[in-house]
């Protein structure tokens, strides 16, 4: 009967081996990892920009995860569903990071959706996050100021100094010479928002709307019958419906005039 040995000069190997596999699960991030989000419509041209630096393009099935920026080129758009339920529709011109994300159906309590809005215009449809548990878990930030949630649609657009003016002809010029400075404009359409900044919190209740120009002055929210002068260019979201209410042939957007420089 013949003994099989393992030869001596094997073991060497074996522990190289060893160390090699440990190296791999240390620096390659599991393949089976979570998103956090799914683009579910787009269209024209849409890039993913990932933590470290490298850049890719995104198309209908693609998966976002927080440290992510996405971008909207000129004359796009895309739809993002977050798992809880939210839905973020940008419009061209835009672009969008997913800051921090959690969201487990059994632990309400450790609710967060944050998102920083660092371009453009987008309309949000909040899911389980914020309507449940911590109220305070959704946050839309942007440079002058954030927006949480009590169950709720609403839509932000950033404008930089004369980028909006075009679209501010059908306010009243006493209101339209305090807004042309550029600033962020957001509206509630249903449910309640809080904006925040240094100012302080502020309610708006659908269908009011309001606008700040610093993070360091209080909103000017209008409350009386003056509608919202950029809601033509944020449709609503209605479920099965294309990319922000409009046809997959997206075409040309009017507000991509006034967001895309």
């Amino acid at each position: 009967m013949i003994a099989l040995t393992t030869p001596s000069n094997a073991r060497p190997w074996s522990g190289f081996l060893l160390l090699l596999l440990l190296t791999l699960l240390l620096v390659t991030p599991p393949a089976f990892a979570q998103s956090v989000a799914e683009i579910t419509n787009a269209t024209g041209t849409v890039h993913i920009r990932l933590p470290n630096g490298s850049l890719k393009l995104a198309s209908v099935g693609s998966q976002l995860n927080s440290g992510e920026i996405i971008s909207v080129e000129q004359d796009s758009s895309v739809r993002i569903r977050f798992t809880d339920g939210t839905e973020l529709v940008m419009k061209p011109g835009s672009r969008m990071r997913i800051d921090e994300y959690h969201f487990q159906e059994a632990e309400p309590e450790s609710d967060n959706l944050t998102f920083s809005l660092l371009k453009g215009g987008l309309r949000a449809v909040s899911g389980a996050v914020g309507t449940r548990g911590n109220q305070d878990a959704f946050r839309g930030r942007s440079a002058v100021g954030s927006i949480g949630i009590r169950g709720t649609e609403f839509g932000m657009v950033f404008c930089e100094p004369g980028q909006c003016d075009a679209f501010l002809e059908s306010l009243p010029p006493s209101l339209r010479d305090r807004v042309i400075q550029g600033g962020l404009f957001f509206e509630v359409t249903l449910g309640v928002i809080i904006f925040i900044n240094d100012a302080g919190e502020f309610i708006l209740t659908a269908p009011e709307w309001g606008y700040a120009e610093s993070e360091d002055l209080p909103p000017i929210i209008i409350r009386e019958e003056i509608p919202f002068p950029l809601r033509q260019f944020l449709p609503l979201i209605a479920s099965g419906e294309s990319v922000g209410g409009f046809s997959a042939g997206l075409g040309v957007d009017m507000f991509a005039q006034c967001l895309v420089q």
